[in-house]
């Protein structure tokens, strides 16, 4: 596999809203055979349930976080099951993939990769979505506070962020409009102009018609080759509303 320490050596990482672990397990561990680093936002399981996600493969480290905890702590749980965050690393790069951080909100996670002579910074996020209410723009900014708290205390790192959005990349969306003067302050380019797929959504809601780009790639542009194909993996096994997204090289 992979040393990403190597530049000759590419390192593959991806991203899937599993929408559910129960009935998407199968699609995350035919992920493992493919790639190195696996972020999963939505497998909705409680903390009792996290060491299912230990068991999709013998050749992964896993670190993962429930959002059910609350809702756990009230007794009876009624209602859809909902959130909840991991990363999978492949165990052989354990010298040069680790755990950094993650938040108490469920919402973010991160690792450190030893990447061409420095470190980068890899997040796995989970955006809130945006209820129309006063306080979706705060809820945003209180997730990018996280991340630039863990940027600021590992100064000079190469930074890439990716995971479920819950926003199209356009300025008519409050979402983006904050996370735009973030990844500018950054410097910190969208990969969605590099996808190579023509495929153009990341999330589908068959029965509806609707279909939107919710799933985005940001990576640090000191590193950012336009030779890097992005692209939306559509797989049939894949029983999730989000497809999975990855960079064929990094």
């Amino acid at each position: 596999m992979a040393d990403p320490s190597n530049s000759s050596n590419m390192l593959s990482i991806v991203s899937v809203n599993m929408h559910g672990f129960n009935s998407n397990w199968l699609y995350l561990k035919e992920l493992c055979n493919n790639h190195d680093i696996i972020f999963v936002q939505e497998h909705w399981l409680m903390e009792s349930q996290l060491h299912y996600l230990e068991q999709i493969h013998k050749d992964f480290h896993v670190y993962s976080l429930s959002s059910m905890n609350s809702k756990c702590g009230e007794g009876i749980v009624t209602g859809r099951p909902f959130g909840g965050i991991a990363v999978m690393w492949r165990a052989s790069l354990s010298s040069f993939v680790s755990l950094c951080s993650s938040d108490n909100d469920g919402r973010v996670i991160s690792v450190k990769v030893s990447y061409r002579g420095s470190t980068m910074l890899l997040f796995g996020c989970y955006f809130p979505y945006n209820d129309q209410s006063s306080m979706y723009a705060n809820a945003v900014n209180n997730v990018l506070g996280y991340i630039e708290s863990v940027i600021e205390s590992h100064s000079n790192s190469y930074i890439c962020i990716t995971g479920d959005f819950n926003f199209e990349c356009h300025n008519a969306n409050v979402g983006y409009k904050v996370f735009k003067d973030f990844t500018e302050e950054y410097g910190l380019l969208c990969c969605d102009y590099l996808e190579s797929s023509a495929v153009g959504h990341t999330y589908h809601h068959d029965s509806l018609g609707q279909r939107s780009w919710l799933d985005h790639m940001f990576i640090d542009s000191r590193i950012l080759d336009d030779s890097i194909n992005h692209s939306i993996l559509v797989d049939p096994s894949n029983m999730s509303d989000h497809y999975a997204i990855h960079p064929d090289s990094f």
